[in-house]
């Protein structure tokens, strides 16, 4: 979202109304903002939606050389896009200390959090090994863009499916999704990331902020959990000196969002293996158009893709598929 800088009056309203209770989005100050949550039709590729922040992560792999002190551990690589569509302080192609951070703390939420089993990706010790790489592309920024980025993430690598692959004495024979069906990642669990906004020197907390609210805050704190109860990660934006109490506060809160959109996330990845095991055609990203999710159009928008219900094909009228051979490594 292309904001200007708030003035100095803008800022002095947004304080006075955080520190009445109130927000000029109706919400209280410990509510979350709607989350949407959809899965394309390619696998592994996901959009999430957190108020007017959206976030879209591409998850794919191929095979490399382990690295020599973990010759048996596969890699997984995080790589972040800032789009000035997103926002008119970004510059093209140029991450900048935003972008940076945000790559740091999705490493440190994802892969240092231990949640992927990465011994599982070995192939050979020693020789090769699958390589993961997760592309996040911000497409619209407005408050809690980590939150969003990492819902993103963790819901394509949940919604990703490798080759199935097969070792040969003196090669790797790797199939195809028509011979043999892809293998999902093995996830432990599912760090979910939450933004809690301070105010009056941590006495006040603001969940979920926008970005005008995050300019108006004294700083804010990141707390990454499961829905075991388990903090992954923590991370604070400020030089306040919080108390036990007030940091407890805000991993209860983690917590039970946490809980809640782990529930969401395996909803949306059952639904959509459900639709796939019945042929169903997914709709992937097709659906964002006609709900006006990633464009600001008006109704008449939604008469681009009109609702239409389609049935699962019967057995007779399905049409075959292509055959498409191995691929063999030496």
């Amino acid at each position: 979202m292309r904001l200007q800088p708030l003035t100095i009056c803008e800022k002095a309203v947004i304080t006075e109304a955080l520190k009445s209770g109130k927000r000029f989005d109706f919400r209280h100050l410990e509510e979350f903002r709607e989350v949407r949550l959809i899965v394309g039709a390619e696998v592994g590729t996901a959009i999430c939606s957190i108020g007017n922040t959206k976030v879209m992560a591409a998850v794919s792999a191929h095979i490399a050389e382990p690295s020599p002190m973990r010759p048996h551990k596969g890699v997984i690589n995080i790589d972040v896009d800032l789009s000035p569509m997103a926002n008119y302080a970004n510059e093209h192609d140029r991450l900048g200390s935003k972008g940076m951070e945000l790559i740091r703390l999705l490493e440190l939420i994802i892969r240092d959090s231990r949640c992927i089993d990465v011994e599982s990706l070995c192939i050979r010790a020693g020789k090769e090994i699958w390589k993961i790489r997760v592309d996040v592309r911000v497409l619209d920024e407005d408050g809690s863009l980590l939150d969003c980025a990492c819902l993103a993430a963790i819901t394509a690598l949940q919604h990703f499916r490798r080759p199935n692959v097969t070792l040969e004495p003196h090669h790797t024979l790797i199939y195809s999704e028509y011979e043999k069906a892809p293998v999902p990642l093995s996830i432990y669990h599912m760090p979910i990331c939450t933004t809690i906004g301070l105010l009056d020197k941590g006495q006040m907390v603001v969940i979920d902020p926008t970005d005008k609210e995050a300019a108006c805050l004294d700083g804010s704190i990141v707390v990454a959990c499961n829905k075991r109860k388990e903090v992954c990660a923590l991370h604070q934006s400020t030089n306040l000196v919080l108390s036990t109490k007030q940091i407890e506060r805000c991993v209860k809160l983690a917590m039970s969002r946490a809980e809640a959109l782990t529930v969401v996330v395996s909803d949306v990845i059952k639904q959509d293996q459900k639709e796939r095991s019945a042929y169903k055609r997914p709709e992937g990203f097709a659906i964002t158009v006609p709900e006006l999710i990633l464009t600001a159009g008006t109704a008449a928008a939604r008469q681009l893709h009109p609702d239409v219900k389609e049935e699962p094909m019967e057995e007779e009228t399905r049409q075959p598929r292509a055959y498409q051979p191995s691929v063999i490594l030496n």
